[in-house]
């Protein structure tokens, strides 16, 4: 796809920002410019990522730009060894091989996304990414700390924060497909101790399929603000929505030759692989394909209030999430729907240590509610609809406990170990499969599990000319910010031994 990028700042970012962004990408850095620190919440605290201990890809807001990438699902252009893969409103995540390709909202993934510290259910991911301040992507085991669905790895997305002053930012899109694509963002200094976030997202295409499927009329918007009483207090809000109410991209034959049916990697039926019609000898004896209208929309309210102590910081983590996804789409021949209703309760509470001691700890609680539905229907166009799932109401409600503690025995050489314990209660209801007569069932059962991990860390040294070997490859501004992103990893990996988890 062609695309023209204009940048419109406003406010004072029109004269400062916007300039200085170009200015910087236009650079080519020194060869003896050294490397940006980042900072990571992996471990839920703010962190150097060399300090961290865990793997962790960590892509700031430039770079996801740069690249392009507008939702989690462009996301795996960028990032090493995932697979995150849409269906309708879902978005399938793997990451190292480890995920879920059950859609169905009754089957949690195996895969966490956290946005602004809040777990957010498979079928909110497929939301825009806007006013993103960064991502990180943990692979492996998460469960010490975030519980629920993280056993292959968790996703965190932080997004940007209000700023005690008046700038904003504008980045509008066009291209073909009569693509067109606006992210506005605008701080408000009400005070000294106020500020607000006002961000907007738009994308409109007319769609990449040929029936005029995989559209897009979406809006997103998240209203922030932080206030700090004082010197302690800071109280961090948002709340934001989203819509979708394009066409649900449709799923095309791919893997089969059309010549003699044997197995074919690349092989479609047609010569564009964005062709999903069924017309011809490959005519759907269900109906025609055709371009479906999607009905998307998400709401959620969260925050995080923090109260510095002599040495350690008190957190809480609220959020309310409502969701309500009801999309049609072909599944090549076959007309299919897979919806979800969710409303999510989340709570957590946590205390962590701050200074530079040689104990560095954090332990807190946590409490979900989640009350889910959906179904999945087959051939909804006709009929004989084939009910593919036997769940039709489900309740999750949980609590947990969990603790981690980090000693530096020197400066260079770190032991960690954590744990946590947390009880589930699953209540659900619905049919079972006609083989076993398709009769009504509930469904109450109570599960109690501990996750522990012991780790061990030293951190080596490297010749300080490795770091500007990057920098000297490349005077193309958009690579060096890619081959950045990838340095921060390949740094990280040299500089640090492997962790060992160990999870029961």
């Amino acid at each position: 796809m062609v695309r023209t990028i204009i940048y419109i700042g406003t406010v004072s970012a029109l004269l400062a920002g916007v300039d200085a962004r170009f200015a910087r990408a236009a650079e080519t850095p020194p060869a003896t410019e050294a490397l940006a620190e980042i900072t990571v919440t992996a471990e839920k605290q703010t962190q150097n990522l060399q300090k961290t201990a865990a793997q962790v890809t960590a892509l700031p807001a430039d770079i996801l730009i740069d690249a392009g990438i507008t939702d989690l699902r462009q996301a795996q252009m960028i990032v090493p060894s995932v697979r995150f893969q849409a269906e309708g409103n879902n978005t399938q995540v793997f990451v190292r091989g480890v995920g879920a390709n059950l859609d169905f909202p009754n089957v949690e993934p195996n895969v966490a996304f956290n946005f602004a510290g809040v777990y957010l259910p498979r079928e909110a991911t497929s939301a825009a990414f806007f006013d993103v301040q960064q991502l990180e992507i943990l692979p492996g085991s998460q469960g010490t700390l975030y519980g629920r669905s993280a056993i292959g790895g968790t996703i965190n997305l932080t997004p940007a924060k209000p700023g005690f002053n008046n700038d904003g930012e504008t980045v509008l899109e066009v291209g073909n497909h009569s693509l067109v694509h606006v992210t506005t963002t605008q701080n408000v200094k009400a005070s000294d101790s106020v500020a607000l976030r006002l961000a907007v997202d738009y994308a409109y295409n007319t769609g990449y399929e040929e029936t005029g499927a995989f559209s897009k009329d979406d809006l997103s918007a998240r209203l922030s603000t932080i206030i700090n009483p004082s010197d302690r207090l800071s109280i961090y809000l948002f709340a934001q929505g989203a819509t979708k109410r394009g066409f649900t991209e449709n799923l095309v034959n791919k893997g089969s030759s059309p010549i003699d049916g044997s197995y074919c990697e690349m092989c479609y039926f047609y010569g564009n692989v964005w062709n999903d019609t069924r017309t011809g000898p490959y005519a759907a004896p269900f109906g025609t394909t055709d371009a479906q209208r999607n009905h998307y929309k998400t709401d959620t309210v969260g925050g995080q209030i923090d109260y510095q102590f002599d040495g350690a910081t008190l957190s809480y983590i609220p959020s309310y999430l409502y969701l309500d996804a009801r999309p049609l789409y072909w599944l090549s021949a076959i007309q299919s729907t897979n919806t979800a209703h969710y409303n999510q309760l989340t709570q957590e509470l946590r205390l962590a240590s701050t200074g530079n001691g040689p104990f560095k700890w954090l332990g807190g609680l946590y409490y979900y509610n989640s009350r889910n539905s959906g179904s999945e229907f087959l051939f909804t166009n006709l009929p004989f609809s084939f009910y593919q799932t036997n769940v039709d109401g489900d309740r999750l409600q949980g609590y947990a406990a969990f603790g981690q503690l980090t000693y530096s025995i020197t400066d260079t050489f770190r032991i960690t170990g954590g744990g946590r314990g947390s009880s589930t209660q699953r209540t659900a209801h619905g049919f079972e499969v006609v083989a076993l007569g398709g009769l009504p069932y509930e469904f109450d059962k109570t599960y109690n599990h501990f996750d522990w991990k012991v780790g061990v860390e030293k951190d080596l040294t490297i010749h300080p000319l490795s770091a500007t070997k990057s920098n000297r490859r490349s005077s193309n501004p958009t690579p060096w910010a890619s081959s950045r992103a990838g340095w921060t990893t390949v740094c990280k990996s040299m500089m640090r031994s492997t962790t060992t988890t160990s999870t029961i």
